[in-house]
């Protein structure tokens, strides 16, 4: 795979990455794999600092637990057929089959989730509520700054709960985000 791949077309050797008279962990040219990686992976590395961030940094996982530096077939040299083949190695919980599915899930793990690093927790791509409202509208739902519905006292139901029901999050109701085999079927809810 090394041939024509990604690593080749961009002049790389053995040595840029191996030390020739041996070393470390597979006679890497640097202590440890992300050394060598962000070499010229210098943006992962900034996002292997962020405060949410796969445990890379701490020596937990390796940059080679989830991309083949050698090739591969895939796009990001990911070491599994599609992204969330890799995933689920890991976050098995997180496949089902659930009886009521959230098909972000079933389609990619990157719709939401950031592969490396990210400033909100659970490696999201964005806050909650605001994740969530890149997919699914947030007018006339209870509880929204646009909702429609009124409480029986005839208020609105965003001035009844106040901001700090809407920032709370989308999650506190939802909570089984990644699908759910509750039997009521209630829109992934607790």
């Amino acid at each position: 795979m090394w041939h024509g791949g990604t690593h080749e077309r961009k002049n790389l050797v053995c040595s840029s990455c191996h030390s020739v008279h041996g070393g470390n962990y597979k006679n890497l040219a640097k202590p440890t794999q992300m050394e060598v990686c962000s070499q010229c992976h210098k943006q992962i590395r900034a996002q292997l600092q962020k405060t949410s961030h796969h445990p890379i940094r701490e020596g937990k996982i390796n940059c080679s637990d989830c991309h083949n530096p050698h090739g591969t077939v895939t796009e990001k040299l990911l070491a599994a057929n599609s992204i969330n083949d890799k995933c689920f190695e890991c976050h098995a919980e997180k496949r089902g089959p659930f009886l009521w599915e959230h098909s972000p899930v079933t389609e990619n793990c990157t719709t939401c989730h950031t592969p490396h690093g990210s400033p909100h927790d659970k490696l999201l791509v964005a806050k909650r509520p605001f994740l969530c409202q890149r997919c699914h509208s947030n007018s006339r739902h209870p509880g929204t700054l646009y909702a429609q519905s009124t409480s029986q006292a005839g208020q609105s139901v965003y001035s009844t709960l106040g901001t700090r029901a809407f920032y709370r999050a989308c999650s506190n109701c939802h909570s089984q985000i990644h699908g759910s085999n509750h039997p009521s079927g209630k829109s992934l809810a607790r």
